[in-house]
């Protein structure tokens, strides 16, 4: 079974700037991280998408939405999950709708929140 590797974000936790306590694993280049994470949360808001939306998500779904951002294909989802392609394609339209987008961009962005 897939496990998810982080918990997810919140949204509406942006940075202004490198935290005075910045871990010794963050990487040397953390303020371009720092902007590419605002941006990030800055164009998912622009589209209507917050954190109720993906609280909203089932574990299945995210799942769904990592490999999707991976490049995998419906079938190749259900072959990884051991769940039948039509189950995959509900889970799709599921994700969808619960983030009220059509946008495969939007699903992408979303699995970096994941």
């Amino acid at each position: 079974m897939l496990q998810l590797a982080n918990p997810v974000i919140p949204i509406s936790e942006t940075y202004d700037e490198v935290p005075a306590t910045k871990p010794s694993h963050f990487p040397i280049q953390f303020g371009k991280a720092i902007k590419i994470w605002n941006k990030l949360l800055s164009d998912l808001k622009h589209r209507g998408i917050y954190q109720d939306h993906i609280e909203n998500l089932t574990d299945q779904e995210c799942a769904i939405i990592q490999l999707i951002a991976e490049g995998l294909q419906s079938k190749e989802i259900a072959q990884q999950l051991c769940i039948s392609k039509h189950t995959v394609q509900t889970h799709r339209k599921n994700i969808y709708r619960k983030l009220e987008t059509d946008s495969i961009a939007d699903i992408i962005k979303i699995s970096f929140l994941l």
